[in-house]
């Protein structure tokens, strides 16, 4: 079974999370020179059961597409590419 929209501690999702600031710092120390008005899309989502922090900084002609574990702050996904492709 796929667990997609499960929800762990449904009645206070949010109590073990690093929160939406944290994550943004941890995306942006790998883009220097980025500030917070570069990121666009950025959502709390859940993958079969982990909170995830999702989003995307536009900066210096690159687009950096990012998860991270929004419990641990660990990068899950990060994905770079040209503004021009």
């Amino acid at each position: 079974q796929d667990a997609e929209g499960y929800r762990p501690g449904a009645n206070n999702p949010s109590s073990n999370l690093i929160g939406e600031a944290r994550a943004k710092e941890i995306a942006l120390a790998k883009v220097p020179g980025a500030t917070t008005a570069n990121i666009y899309g950025f959502q709390l989502d859940y993958d079969d059961g982990r909170a995830e922090y999702e989003g995307k900084i536009v900066y210096n002609q690159r687009e950096y597409e990012f998860t991270i574990d929004a419990a641990t702050g660990n990068i899950i996904d990060w994905e770079v590419d040209s503004i021009y492709d």
